[in-house]
């Protein structure tokens, strides 16, 4: 039946995003074995980090990348800080090096930077077909009239530098005032500081169209940058 289903809907081209963890690159087999090209977009390290983000402890962390199938990333149980759920995607990420998965079934791949897309081409991604598309968000015009108003819009977690952001409202005048919208591991974190800070709002998650008003009316935008910090030995 799903056989049957699959021959009958025959797409011009299949995009990837985020498959994990509802789906597996058995959907890339799948469509190349019908001759559909597939597009990729690589949002994040998935592929090769098991972790996501190059990030360990406080620091970067790129030992997976060095080996064929990650064992580094189960014995710090990297993903959900759980050796087993962890061993689950880091047999994904291992299977699919051996079985050249990402140079045999892709067509194109998309990279949010030229960072991102060196980082894939030195862990064996053909350079060839990768593309940078960095990821956008709509004009929202010249800074409004907020005085020190920043934002943040981002997940709550450590490799967004929330903390970092949180202990630098700590150093800021008393004119300065930050609003945080988004959710995460660090939401308790975050809460915590707003109550003890009265210039921190943590506003939680919003729709769309709101976070963009507040964008455009704060001073300042902040934002980090996924991969674009190195280690400093």
């Amino acid at each position: 039946m799903v056989e049957a289903e699959r021959k009958k809907w025959r797409p011009d081209i299949l995009d990837v995003h985020s498959f994990f963890p509802l789906g597996s690159p058995s959907v890339h087999w799948a469509a190349r074995e019908l001759g559909i090209p597939v597009v990729q977009t690589l949002h994040n390290y998935r592929l090769l980090c098991p972790g996501t983000y190059f990030y360990r402890d406080g620091r970067v962390c790129e030992d997976c990348t060095a080996w064929k199938f990650p064992l580094p990333s189960i014995l710090h149980g990297c993903y959900r800080e759980s050796r087993f759920q962890t061993a689950a995607v880091a047999l994904m990420v291992g299977t699919h090096r051996v079985a050249r998965t990402w140079q045999r079934k892709v067509s194109v791949f998309v990279a949010v930077s030229e960072f991102a897309k060196q980082k894939f081409v030195e862990g064996g991604f053909p350079e060839s077909r990768i593309i940078v598309k960095p990821n956008f968000v709509h004009d929202t015009g010249p800074p409004g009239d907020g005085g020190e108003s920043f934002i943040c819009v981002a997940r709550l977690t450590v490799e967004k530098g929330i903390r970092t952001l949180l202990r630098a409202m700590d150093l800021t005048g008393p004119q300065a005032s930050l609003d945080i919208v988004g959710e995460g591991p660090l939401e308790s974190e975050v809460q915590a500081a707003a109550a003890r800070n009265p210039r921190i709002r943590y506003l939680g998650v919003l729709p769309h169209r709101r976070a963009l008003e507040l964008i455009g009316k704060a001073k300042c935008l902040v934002f980090r940058q996924n991969g674009m910090r190195r280690s400093v030995e």
